[in-house]
């Protein structure tokens, strides 16, 4: 987000926040498998405290990446036990060694203490309406029933999955009935001339008319050149200053192994007609023994192997190309940083990544390999198409990248004329 951006989220409170209580705000996020949601929510805290310092922020989530996230200033994080969703409706526990119905007990009523000890002036639900299997409804309802004038908004992601499975999903637990009886507003994080959320999940007139499109949510990634040529001389440590350099990412890498296997196995293949380095981030959450088998492959390969990293976009812009999964805050940083992207999309269990891929690669934002026709050979061939292709130039083509400085602005403005409203109760 630039200065002029942030000027637009302070302003947007202006004068109003002036002799007004502190502001609460309470945001929700379900994210087990990885830390994508908990990334962009956190942008989104961050950009609120910075539009008003008195700002109070609890977040409640229970992804296992929660330590990255490090709370701070009048920020704090509620960790609840993680759940990981195995497809539509099918959901395990994989840390506590209870069943799903105790795990949905537990997490439910510690939603609901939150909530109502907490007492926000305004509650942003990342994703999923009712929250897992509907464990977030009671403590909605308590909410509802103790402070009327709380502002409850939905921060909606564009591709979930199929429309039909979300449609579908939404129906059986409760989305829908959800949105109709708790929620002031819905602020999807994308654009309509790529993906139109709001008509493809069936969306009924007045939740519509509640509806507003933002724009895509990307973390800052503005970076002095300096860092970046930091980032840069990192990578390239050992080897020529001058070769052509590959970052293979995966989000969290929870389930990249395959893909960064595969990666490794076609840099041979790239080698033969450039000088390049290969650089592989594993991910905090990448299993030991898949880790392990990565190093044993890299080693052979002749490729970098890195555990993790803080700031991904300085090492996405530092790269002449990135080898990434499809998830939504790694395509945005992309985007944003203009730099050529080979993606290679999640099998499931959701259609969501999928269809990014395929929209991205239809609007020339990047080139695909599905992953089952994935192989060195394939991954090699789209690799090189990308180093030939070369940087883009600023965000010209792409989609709105402004989502973060516009579901600011909104927050920031139903927070402040709800904390006036409570201050003349």
């Amino acid at each position: 987000m630039t200065a002029s951006d942030r000027a637009i989220v302070t302003q947007a409170a202006g004068s109003a926040l002036i002799g007004t209580a502190a502001p609460r705000v309470a945001v929700y996020s379900q994210d087990g498998f990885g830390m994508g949601h908990l990334r962009r929510t956190n942008s989104i805290a961050g950009e609120l405290l910075r539009a008003d310092p008195r700002t109070h922020v609890l977040s409640i989530c229970d992804s296992p990446s929660d330590q990255f996230f490090q709370p701070n200033g009048n920020y704090d994080r509620l960790k609840l036990p993680t759940v990981v969703k195995r497809g539509p409706g099918d959901w395990d526990v994989p840390r506590l060694g209870i069943s799903f119905d105790n795990a949905h007990r537990l997490r439910s009523s510690v939603l609901t203490a939150a909530l109502t000890e907490f007492d926000p002036h305004l509650v942003l639900v990342d994703h999923m309406p009712h929250g897992s299997m509907g464990e977030l409804l009671p403590a909605l309802e308590a909410l509802r029933n103790q402070s009327p004038s709380a502002r409850i908004v939905l921060g909606l992601r564009d591709i979930i999955d199929a429309p039909e499975v979300v449609r579908h999903r939404w129906a059986v637990e409760g989305a829908f009935e959800a949105l109709d009886r708790f929620y002031d507003r819905v602020l999807i994080f994308g654009s309509p001339e790529v993906y139109d959320a709001a008509a493809l999940y069936g969306f009924s007139p007045a939740l519509q008319a509640r509806t507003s499109y933002c724009g895509y949510v990307v973390a800052p990634t503005d970076r002095p050149e300096s860092e970046i040529s930091a980032a840069r001389r990192t990578l390239l440590r050992g080897g020529n200053p001058d070769a052509r350099l590959v970052v293979v990412m995966g989000g969290s890498g929870t389930d990249a192994a395959p893909m960064m296997s595969t990666a490794a196995e076609s840099h041979a293949l790239v080698a033969r007609d450039r000088e390049i380095v290969t650089v592989i981030v594993c991910g905090p959450n990448m299993p030991t023994e898949q880790k392990r088998q990565l190093a044993v492959i890299a080693k052979r390969t002749g490729v970098k192997l890195i555990s993790a990293v803080s700031d991904p976009a300085a090492f996405i812009a530092a790269a002449d190309t990135v080898v990434a999964m499809a998830g939504y805050n790694s395509t945005m940083e992309i985007l944003a940083c203009g730099t050529p992207a080979v993606l290679v999309p999640r099998r499931g269990p959701s259609l969501e990544q999928r269809t990014r891929a395929r929209l991205f690669e239809q609007h020339g934002w990047a080139r695909v390999v599905d992953p089952d026709d994935m192989s060195a050979a394939t991954l090699a061939d789209a690799l090189s198409s990308a180093l030939d292709t070369g940087r883009r130039a600023g965000t010209a083509g792409t989609p709105n990248l402004n989502g973060l400085a516009t579901a600011a602005a909104v927050l920031t403005e139903m927070i402040a004329k709800q904390s006036l409203v409570t201050q003349t109760v």
